[in-house]
């Protein structure tokens, strides 16, 4: 939950950086399945224009739902049942699990 809040209050300050390297390794590994030339760090209109949008950022830590996958390794986030951030098109459902000792989101 506490991680979730971080990534609202990163949105609503608009700290691209940040969440360029919390949403990294679900780019990367979007790089990879679909077979894209280049790198997650050449793109820059990944933050810009699918991370850092207009959503709805009015919510608070208890309407976080969290469900665990993967032996607890890997946690769902969602708030009431929908995607975290809305609208639902820009990010879906968010997974984030701990890498290198720092959690990211792993899928999207």
């Amino acid at each position: 939950r506490d991680y979730a809040m971080y990534l609202r209050d990163r949105m609503a300050a608009r700290d691209t950086l940040a969440l360029f390297e919390a949403f990294r390794p679900s780019y990367a590994d979007h790089y990879i399945f679909n077979r894209r030339p280049g790198s997650v760090e050449e793109d820059e209109t990944i933050i810009k224009d699918r991370v850092v949008g207009d959503f709805d950022l009015d919510f608070e830590r208890t309407d976080i739902d969290l469900r665990a996958w993967s032996g607890g390794r890997v946690w769902e986030i969602k708030r009431g049942g929908k995607a975290l951030f809305e609208p639902e098109w820009a990010i879906r459902d968010i997974y984030v699990a701990e890498i290198e000792g720092e959690l990211r989101v792993v899928r999207r």
